[in-house]
């Protein structure tokens, strides 16, 4: 007598089980599968995301070490990322830094110049007197006001810096029509102290071997630095890239003019004081 499943009523064959209940295990087992492959590789895109996220912080937290290398290194991709307001600290930062260093390599080309001047003079003299002797030290002869010089200096450059960025920003925003605030008008304009920072520690340490070529190193600086923002600012994002060339040209001439407009009141006093103190240095030699 044949017999029939009892779930589905199928014939069954002497000593097999029913296919319905075959299929019925191998549910399971499916399930058991797309679940552990589903446990298996949700961890595996937790980690992708975890990267990423990572190297997002990354770029949101650069620091003024980072940055000064990104813009050194390309300073066109740089600006796509830099010109944020939330880099105003850096950028100020470096300008600072780079005020600093122009006002400390001046003072380095003044000394190194009196220097050679002392040693000029102590060698004439001690030609003339057949072997006399000043009987004291260069510290001794000299006594120039550095740091009253550098101060004073460290003012007025930071002014000339402040009014740099706020006529870049103008030019950018006016003839670029790029859209840049004060704040980010700062590290907008890091390429340009980026170029001096390096030029201006290669000229420090040119002057104390050669004032001259040291004092010509520190000329050319200021051209590596505009050759470096003149390409930086192509880099910003929305600019009208055919008028950089303005941009550059008209912020560089009125700085300069307003440079020497100050220069005029400032100079005399700077002038007259460093003069001063060199007579008083070397008057008493003859």
């Amino acid at each position: 007598m044949a017999k029939f499943c009892t779930k589905c009523g199928k014939p069954l064959v002497d000593g097999q089980p029913c296919s319905c209940t075959l299929q019925g295990k191998v549910e399971p087992e499916e399930e058991k599968k797309i679940y552990v492959t589903e446990e298996t590789e949700a961890p595996k895109e937790k980690k992708v995301v975890k990267k990423v996220v990572r190297k997002r912080v990354v770029k949101k937290t650069m620091n003024i070490w980072e940055m000064f290398v990104a813009v050194l290194k390309a300073p066109v991709t740089a600006m796509e990322q830099v010109v944020n307001e939330k880099y105003f600290m850096n950028g100020m930062l470096l300008a600072l830094i780079e005020c600093a260093l122009m006002a400390f390599s001046v003072c380095a080309v003044i000394s190194s110049m009196i220097r050679m001047t002392y040693n000029g003079v102590s060698s004439i003299a001690n030609s003339i007197s057949g072997g006399y002797s000043m009987g004291r030290s260069y510290a001794q002869y000299v006594n120039v006001p550095y740091f009253e010089i550098f101060f004073k200096l460290l003012i007025f450059y930071i002014i000339i810096k402040f009014l740099f960025v706020v006529i870049s920003m103008g030019m950018l925003n006016g003839l670029g029509k790029a859209k840049i605030s004060f704040k980010a008008a700062f590290p907008a304009a890091s390429a340009y102290s980026t170029g001096m920072i390096v030029g201006l520690v290669v000229s420090i340490v040119l002057t104390f071997l050669n004032p001259f070529i040291g004092l010509i190193f520190l000329m050319l600086t200021s051209y590596l630095a505009l050759i470096m923002y003149t390409a930086s600012i192509t880099g910003i994002k929305e600019i009208k890239r055919n008028n950089c060339g303005w941009i550059v040209f008209l912020t560089m001439v009125i700085n300069g003019l307003i440079t020497m407009i100050l220069l005029i009141f400032v100079a005399q006093s700077f002038v007259t004081q460093l003069q001063n103190s060199i007579y008083n240095s070397f008057g008493s030699l003859f």
